[in-house]
């Protein structure tokens, strides 16, 4: 006796054709469907008004799920002659003549859905390996392919990216006793400072927080720790991100006795000036991929512009 299905699965079969291809497999991947456990068929009648048909979920002989689709060989567009459905209808057993032709019908439409959807399954061995192949041939030290980037993690906000002379300090090449040669290569002194070619990110939000009423400079850091600077990390490219507030709501006041998170900065909050100053705060600035302090607390410096 096969198992009963649970209530999700049972509602996935009811609404089978309220689905799209690519969210009903991303939804079978939480079931624990992989690829080889989905079969897909399509159907004999075009009755439907989307892609999807239907879905059966089957415990025996195997567990799998079978989607029925209005595409492939018995489709309503099929190149199939319609011989062999000549041959189907005549026939005394006609599900031996579509078992035969299920097994072709169920490789054309993996292969269509897999070149379609790559990141469920197709050609590529590994899809998130090919995405960052295909990132690092668009150079995304260029500040084009930058501003394209940062704008998908930050859709909120205006984004400006543009060139920016770097200075970088190093100890690389100060003198070391016994090590060192006497050929020119080698500073006195710790470190010295140089100017190397970078980029700067401006991300700029009309107000403080955001519609939910989050502080835009939590958010920035947020994104900027667990999205932006990982996929970036890779490539060493000398960063400054900062976020320009254009207006605050807040003005200045002398703080009375309250909890420290109430408190402003040496007793005042913000001095209150024309509503057309902005504010710039330093969220971010080194060279990404390198080992050091991720992007800096909302209390950084704040500079008005």
């Amino acid at each position: 006796m096969s198992e009963p299905l649970s209530p999700l699965e049972q509602r996935i079969e009811s609404e089978a054709h309220r689905f799209e291809l690519r969210p009903l497999l991303e939804l079978l991947a939480t079931l624990d469907y992989g690829e080889d456990d989905v079969l897909f068929e399509s159907s004999h009648d075009g009755r439907s008004a989307g892609v999807v048909k239907s879905v059966k979920f089957r415990q025996r002989p195997i567990r799998n799920v079978l989607i029925t689709v209005e595409l492939g060989l018995w489709g309503d567009n099929s190149l199939l002659p319609s011989y062999f459905q000549r041959i189907a209808e005549l026939s005394n057993d006609p599900n031996r003549v579509y078992d035969f032709v299920r097994y072709f019908d169920h490789v054309l439409i993996q292969n269509l859905i897999g070149h379609l959807h790559p990141e469920w399954g197709g050609s590529f061995r590994s899809w998130p390996d090919t995405l960052r192949m295909f990132f690092r041939m668009s150079s995304p030290a260029s500040p084009s392919t930058l501003h394209w980037v940062t704008q998908l993690h930050f859709p909120e906000l205006r984004v400006e990216v543009r060139r920016l002379n770097v200075k970088a300090s190093s100890d690389q090449h100060s003198v070391k006793n016994g090590y060192s040669r006497l050929d020119g290569a080698g500073i006195l002194g710790r470190s010295y400072v140089a100017t190397i070619a970078g980029l700067e990110i401006d991300l700029i939000a009309e107000e403080e927080s955001d519609l939910n009423g989050r502080e835009w400079s939590d958010i920035v850091l947020l994104r900027l720790n667990t999205q932006l600077l990982p996929l970036l990390g890779p490539f060493a490219i000398p960063l400054v991100v900062r976020l320009i507030v254009l207006a605050h709501a807040s003005w200045a006041k002398v703080d009375g006795p309250g909890t420290p998170e109430e408190q402003g900065y040496l007793g005042y909050d913000r001095l209150k000036g024309n509503s057309e100053v902005k504010h710039s705060t330093i969220m971010y600035r080194g060279i990404t991929g390198f080992t050091g302090p991720k992007a800096m607390q909302s209390a950084g410096a704040d500079v008005s512009l």
